[in-house]
């Protein structure tokens, strides 16, 4: 006859399938915040974002601020550019001639009683007339012109660009320039010739131009 082992003292073990364990776990971790994959701090992570696209915003408005400048200044560049294009269509001011003004002539420079000089008012002017402020340089022969000899060159002075700035005059005589070309202390005849040539120092035109005076 079959007997039936007496039943043991030891405690029962119970095993747990492998989904228990993990509910286990689970419960576990969000009961006690202990897992390294629990939840992120959401409030935080919104108040950053936050943070990030206004700096974002700030940028952006800045740059669209300058573009908006640097258009405006293109644009009065533009204006001045088309201005000036429209002043080149203009007769502008180009060097045409050189007179010899009216009170040009013989002069006594140091009041001895002789003369001893002829001074040029020399006036550069444009193609309308007008005086043109004029860098260059100018020769100036006195000539003696004799019907029965010929043409003899008396004196001969050459002013520089800068000798021939300084001589610029602004009064009651008009605007010129003074040029005085001391005669040699010869004898003379009645009447002289001064002859003029002036260079353009800007654009190397050259320009002549001549007159008699008679002597007292």
């Amino acid at each position: 006859m079959f007997t039936a082992p007496p039943p043991s003292s030891a405690p029962r073990r119970h095993a747990l399938g492998p989904v228990a364990c993990a509910a286990t776990v689970t419960a576990v971790c969000l009961l006690t915040g202990g897992c390294a994959s629990g939840p992120k701090n959401f409030v935080n992570d919104n108040d950053r974002l936050r943070r990030e696209n206004l700096e974002l915003d700030r940028k952006v408005q800045a740059l669209e601020t300058a573009l908006e400048r640097r258009d405006q200044q293109v644009r009065t560049l533009e204006s001045r550019l088309s201005s000036s294009a429209a002043d080149v269509d203009a007769d502008l001011p180009v060097l045409s001639q050189v007179t010899l003004g009216r009170y040009s002539g013989p002069v006594d420079t140091d009041d001895d009683g002789r003369i001893d000089a002829l001074r040029l008012y020399v006036q550069t002017r444009d193609a309308q007339g007008r005086f043109l402020v004029t860098a260059a340089t100018v020769t100036v022969q006195i000539v003696a012109l004799q019907a029965d000899a010929s043409p003899r060159v008396l004196a001969e002075k050459t002013f520089t660009a800068a000798a021939f700035d300084a001589a610029y005059r602004s009064g009651f005589m008009g605007t010129h320039h003074t040029l005085d070309v001391p005669l040699p202390a010869v004898e003379r005849p009645s009447t002289l010739t001064a002859v003029l040539a002036l260079t353009d120092a800007a654009s190397g035109v050259r320009l002549e131009t001549q007159q008699t005076f008679d002597l007292p």
